[in-house]
């Protein structure tokens, strides 16, 4: 017997508390059935996987979905979209990363705001 889900977020981001100039990492965990489709934007622009700047990573095995973005630095502000979707549903989190332009290398960046948001078709049941 097999069951169908939508994507969910099991465990929130994590790795949000970094410094200018470090590499920052975002990590999710997200459960799904069958695994879903996953990706990461910035500001609406879809962020391809061999981008140099970014380093994207999905587990199927284990959920957890990986965001680093290298030597965060002036450029790298902005609302960063991590989306989960499969047939019966999406999920979408949102990173608003806004760092003080007074914050120097030696203080950690803590000025972030993240939104979930979840979108469902009908409730499927597929038993075999």
């Amino acid at each position: 017997m097999e069951s169908w889900s939508a994507p969910i977020f099991k465990q929130p981001f994590q790795g949000t508390r970094f410094q200018q100039g470090d590499d920052a990492q975002f990590s999710a965990v997200i459960s799904a059935e069958p695994d879903p489709e996953v990706s990461w934007a910035k500001n609406g622009s879809r962020i391809p996987p061999n981008h140099p700047k970014y380093q994207i990573a999905h587990n199927p095995s284990t959920g957890l979905t990986l965001l680093m973005i290298r030597e965060f630095g002036p450029g790298d502000e902005g609302q960063y979209t991590l989306t989960a979707k499969n047939p019966y549903g999406q999920i979408t989190a949102t990173l608003n990363l806004n760092p003080d332009p007074t914050v120097t290398r030696s203080k950690a960046i803590s000025n972030l705001r993240m939104q979930i948001h979840k979108h469902h078709q009908q409730p499927v049941a597929n038993t075999y």
